[in-house]
């Protein structure tokens, strides 16, 4: 009778929950899971839709053509993600990651996708007296996530992580701030 080595048991795959804890949280050991799962991408496009969509939301019932500007909103957020993820992932490999390392796309697109985790407080951004700080804080904590996801994905040093979160930040800012100038967003051009 033949027997069978019996498999090691692997631990439970983290919840979504579980990972958006632990994204906001700056715990490693999350960014490294989300980084080897490549069946984490659905779930990384999951949070960007929910904090475009906590980001949106007030816009929907209180802008004139609110849900038309909404998703527009939502569309813009899917676009800024994959630009920055595109740019970080870009900088990394040609100038800023170890030469042994070869940076891998799809791992920038799930740890930025999760690095948006803290805009989820966009939803409280209207609160009187305190939304202003509420979207402050919230941005904030998504750079120092977005830093943590680039540091993570490129394995780079703390200061090439750094170099590249901001490149691709004030680049991702700068397309968009033009491209808002083009269509008249903000000021009532393309959408009355």
């Amino acid at each position: 009778m033949t027997r069978h080595p019996s498999p090691i048991p692997q631990p439970p795959s983290p919840s979504f929950l579980d990972r958006l804890l632990g994204v906001v949280k700056l715990e490693q050991p999350v960014y490294e899971a989300i980084k080897r799962d490549a069946g984490s991408l659905g779930q990384a496009a999951l949070v960007v839709l929910l904090t475009a969509l906590a980001t949106n939301v007030w816009v929907t019932l209180f802008a004139p053509n609110g849900a038309v500007r909404a998703v527009g909103g939502v569309v813009l957020a899917f676009l800024a993600w994959l630009l920055f993820a595109a740019l970080a992932w870009w900088l990394g490999r040609q100038w800023f990651a170890p030469r042994w390392v070869s940076p891998d796309f799809g791992q920038m697109l799930r740890l930025t996708g999760f690095a948006t985790a803290p805009n989820l407080l966009n939803l409280f951004g209207f609160v009187p007296l305190l939304g202003w700080l509420i979207l402050m804080v919230a941005s904030i904590w998504s750079l120092i996530t977005a830093y943590t996801a680039v540091r993570v994905g490129l394995s780079a040093s703390d200061r090439n992580a750094l170099i590249v979160t901001f490149l691709a930040y004030v680049a991702n800012a700068v397309l968009f701030a033009l491209a808002a100038q083009v269509l008249g967003i903000g000021r009532g051009g393309l959408l009355p």
